[in-house]
């Protein structure tokens, strides 16, 4: 809200939300992709290990888990980064404020078809690209550290 706030005039800024209020429009689209970002490491890097094993047999124990880590990082980008565009346009679009879980819904898909039918796969690569270099080397490090941290 800052962000936008920054860049349009007082007419047309939007008002900070309180501290107090946990729920608001974008409150499932955040959760949703925190949810699905974090499956990458929880979920399917321990089967993605198995699979670099099998084809990288030189690699070491800690160099097939970062690769597990990093090649299960990017699925879940990829799968998130929707969620991600849904929650940054949510808290962005005041208007959501009104509406109903169904219709907030209706207008997040409309939000997200438009934009990707108006400027096509060029943007959705753009999009993906952006999503995986994030948080697919974030999970990654986060794990590499946890790891170190655990042991």
């Amino acid at each position: 809200v800052a962000q936008y706030n920054a860049v349009h005039s007082k007419s047309q800024q939007i008002q900070m939300p309180s501290a107090r209020a946990i729920v608001g429009p974008g409150f499932l689209s955040h959760i949703g992709r925190n949810a699905i970002a974090m499956v990458g490491i929880r979920a399917f890097a321990p089967h993605a290990q198995v699979e670099v094993r099998r084809t990288a047999p030189q690699l070491g124990e800690e160099q097939v888990q970062v690769v597990a880590d990093l090649a299960s990082s990017i699925v879940a980008a990829s799968l998130s980064m929707p969620f991600n565009h849904i929650f940054s346009w949510t808290v962005c679009t005041p208007q959501l404020a009104k509406m109903s879980g169904l219709e907030r819904l209706k207008a997040s898909s409309n939000f997200l078809i438009d934009t990707y039918k108006a400027q096509g796969t060029r943007l959705l690569t753009r999009d993906l690209c952006v999503r995986i270099s994030y948080t697919g080397l974030l999970f990654t490090c986060y794990r590499a550290v946890e790891r170190r941290v655990v042991s």
